[in-house]
């Protein structure tokens, strides 16, 4: 899986009221987001029964895979 998550943000920020492509846009940074995930994604993922590791990909890996150099990369796998 694939999707942002801001560094930033200690919490995810969801709003079911944002429904138009722009405001979508303008909070999400992407038309076809719903929620913009933040540092707490992993304690999210546990509770809908996913094990979550992290690592930050060097430039190298991050080239590679296209990775964001300044990002986090979750591998997410079933209890």
């Amino acid at each position: 899986m694939t999707f942002p998550v801001c560094l930033s943000n200690k919490n995810t920020f969801e709003d079911p009221s944002i429904k138009s492509l722009e405001d979508r846009f303008k909070y999400y940074c992407q038309e076809d987001h719903v929620r913009l995930y933040g540092l707490d994604f992993a304690s999210r993922a546990k509770k809908v029964g996913l094990k979550t590791k992290t690592f930050e990909p060097d430039a190298k890996i991050a080239q590679k895979y296209a990775f964001s150099k300044a990002g986090i990369v979750y591998i997410l796998k079933k209890n």
